[in-house]
């Protein structure tokens, strides 16, 4: 395996506060968390705190939607 070679999780999240510990899970059993990339489709209320540790992943990109309009 060449090391430009990476892997892509795509995850709709609607309203679960585990996705933190999914997305924790995936790099944690990644033999090289350096090449996954994960992004989130994060349905949910912004004013909610549960989903603010997503934003402390390096390879992580997140778009966030209001719930009610997912």
């Amino acid at each position: 395996m060449s090391t430009k070679e990476s892997i892509f999780v795509s995850i709709a999240c609607l309203d679960d506060p585990d996705i933190v510990l999914t997305v924790a899970d995936i790099f944690a059993r990644a033999q090289h968390p350096e090449r996954v990339f994960v992004g989130v489709c994060l349905q949910i209320d912004p004013n909610d705190p549960s989903y603010q540790d997503l934003g402390n992943f390096e390879n992580v990109r997140i778009n966030t939607i209001h719930f009610e309009e997912a």
